[in-house]
């Protein structure tokens, strides 16, 4: 019975990995076997208070993800009409840095302030062309990957709040520890960059671990105090400061614009929310609660405004939507599924005897597990959110630690995933012998990202407790 009640992650986790079957296929098939299971009394037995309960907690919870991703790629799709992310390649080379310095301020400065304002890849379109330019094309490739390393505060924190909503836990919280869990993922990708590219010179380590080390301490510190939303930003914004005060002075591209837009939103929000009283008002469900005024989907949507404004003659509607949709149904399906799954699984306790398991060993011996977990979630899926969503109802207790663990580890291999390399071999038009190796390096970086993740947790914990 206990294996049964396994059965839906167990299913998605078959039809992912050995049938290749779509993300989106695997949550639908997760939802229905957990329902059709909830029905047939594996667990919980079925009441209309506890069905009432799950339908109002996913869809808080999907309202909560949903608007943020609808308006996030609506953006996505109005900025490929522009030349803002295509300003980024001639700055860069306007600042005449060093090589080493050109690459740290690609992958810790531009690629996670970009990453961390919008996501879905989006850093990927400007950094590309940049980083072609700099190295040889399958270095380029790899490095790539490292500007994805933002992951748990990428579309605005969208990962780190929907986890901590799905736990109850303070979003701040949880992006404090994500930090401290994350650091060494971020230094070990920087040095392996400048370590491929053959750049990895005694200054190149300077000012990489002065980099580093400014990234995660502003990362830590914004996601503590102003939240997690901008927290990404920050850090990005802080590594892009230094190496304009290095570089040769060079004004700013105006056509970037649009990020300005969408940063001051966001700070205008929290003000007026603050002003106003209004982040404190929010739809309340059984666990899960959803504030609006403090949700990044307001500020994305007021950035969608102006830009559809500022370059209305380039756009013709019906194309705008039929592009949007299009891109938007498949990720907004997949994560409507795995958000019913995992409700019904954790409120008809069909975890109840993995969590007997967990419980069994202790704190520190889970944490290596629940790292794993965390990363195969995460490159599954090929998302934070959605790797959250999945894996972190298998928690037993709520300690921010922990979750911290699942959201950096689900973060860190998402980054590794398939979807980013197939975004990042079309960009850069590899072939397919280049996508293939690609894939082999993502895979190998997945998996000391998740090693570095847990080595990090069990010391942060044992410190801590």
């Amino acid at each position: 019975m206990e294996l049964m009640t396994l059965l839906p992650i167990l299913g998605v986790l078959l039809l992912i990995i050995v049938l290749k079957r779509s993300p989106i296929e695997a949550a639908f098939f997760g939802a229905l076997s957990a329902l059709i299971l909830w029905l047939c009394d594996v667990a919980t037995p079925y009441s209309q208070v506890l069905a009432w309960a799950i339908i109002t907690d996913t869809m808080i919870l999907f309202v909560s993800v949903a608007s943020v991703i609808a308006m996030g790629l609506l953006l996505v799709v109005l900025l490929e009409k522009t030349p803002t992310n295509q300003a980024f390649t001639s700055w860069v080379g306007l600042l005449n840095l060093p090589k080493s310095q050109s690459v740290l301020l690609v992958m810790l400065g531009i690629a996670p302030m970009l990453e961390a304002l919008t996501g879905f890849g989006v850093s990927l379109i400007a950094i590309i062309p940049i980083l072609l330019t700099l190295l040889p094309k399958e270095i380029a490739l790899k490095t790539a990957l490292v500007g994805m390393a933002i992951m748990p505060w990428g579309t605005l924190g969208l990962a780190t709040v929907t986890g901590a909503s799905m736990l109850g836990l303070s979003a701040a919280e949880l992006g404090l520890y994500s930090a401290m869990v994350s650091s060494p993922v971020f230094m070990w990708l920087a040095l392996w960059a400048l370590s491929l590219a053959k750049l990895l010179d005694k200054q190149a380590l300077i000012n990489a671990l002065m980099v580093c080390v400014m990234f995660v301490c502003v990362l830590a510190s914004a996601s503590k105090t102003v939240g997690v939303e901008i927290a990404g930003v920050l850090a990005g914004l802080s590594v892009v400061a230094y190496f304009l005060l290095l570089g040769k002075k060079s004004p700013i591209p105006k056509a970037i614009w649009v990020y300005a837009v969408l940063f001051g939103s966001v700070l205008l929000l929290k003000v007026v929310g603050f002003l106003t009283g209004w982040q404190h008002w929010a739809w309340q469900g059984v666990q899960a609660s959803f504030k609006p005024i403090n949700s990044p989907s307001i500020a994305l949507a007021l950035t969608v405004i102006v830009v559809w404004w500022a370059y209305r003659q380039q756009y013709a509607l019906n194309a705008v939507i039929h592009q949007w949709l299009k891109r938007a149904y498949r990720p907004l399906t997949t994560i409507l599924c795995f958000l019913l799954m995992s409700q019904i699984m954790v409120k008809g306790e069909f975890l109840q005897g993995f969590h007997q398991l967990l419980n069994g060993l202790p704190t520190v011996a889970q944490i290596p597990i629940l790292a794993m977990l965390g990363a195969i979630g995460g490159y599954l899926t090929g998302s934070n959110v959605g790797g959250n969503v999945l894996m972190l109802p298998i928690l037993t207790d709520n300690n921010p630690i922990l979750a911290a663990i699942m959201n950096s580890a689900a973060g860190a291999s998402a980054l590794a995933s398939l979807p980013v390399v197939a975004i990042i071999a079309g960009l850069a038009k590899a072939d397919t012998q280049q996508e293939q190796r690609l894939i082999s390096t993502a895979l190998m970086v997945a998996v000391i990202n998740t090693a570095l993740v847990a080595m990090v947790g069990v010391l942060l914990y044992v410190g801590v407790a």
